[in-house]
């Protein structure tokens, strides 16, 4: 009995792919884009987000098919902007140095640690005595902001710089 009902599941699965064989191969192209996988009826407004397109042509041109119909490019008509779009008009261009804030010529001496917050202590190239700032104050236009064990950070509007209690050297094998 098992060998009877195995030789009739290996006919029935010949009898399958022979039918497959035999069965003509679509090969027209589907066209890219929403077009193509939307009915046409002028009557009424489809609109489908671009998952719902994908699933759409994902199914028209299943990935292991022999049916596998080839993808054709959009149209130019597709891509391009609508003629009523107005043209766009390149901006004025500012120099870089308009927009350059002058950096501090500062180097973060030193870190102090306190219950009351970090203070940062903060020499530059003047000659002047070094000053120490905690988080929020003022030195040269700059805001101290952000002290940790190993930096500082200050801040002029947007710009912002690290300043390195270690700045890593490069070594001169580095150097060419």
């Amino acid at each position: 009995m098992t060998i009877l009902f195995t030789l009739l599941a290996f006919a029935g699965i010949g009898l399958a792919n022979w039918h497959m064989a035999r069965s003509a191969i679509d090969v027209t192209p589907i066209k890219s884009g929403s077009a193509s996988t939307l009915p046409d009826n002028s009557d009424s407004v489809i609109t489908l987000n671009a998952r719902e397109i994908k699933l759409l042509q994902a199914s028209e041109r299943p990935l292991f098919s022999n049916n596998r119909k080839p993808w054709v490019p959009p149209d130019a008509a597709d891509v391009l902007p609508p003629s009523n779009m107005p043209e766009l008009q390149p901006a004025e261009a500012v120099p870089l140095s308009a927009l350059a804030v002058p950096l501090p010529v500062v180097t973060l001496v030193g870190i102090q640690k306190t219950p009351k917050g970090s203070m940062a202590l903060l020499s530059d190239q003047t000659g002047a005595a070094p000053v120490w700032l905690k988080d929020g104050e003022n030195y040269q236009d700059w805001q101290v902001r952000n002290i940790t064990g190993s930096s500082a950070d200050l801040e002029n509007g947007t710009t912002k710089i690290t300043l390195e209690l270690y700045p890593v050297i490069p070594s001169a094998a580095a150097t060419p």
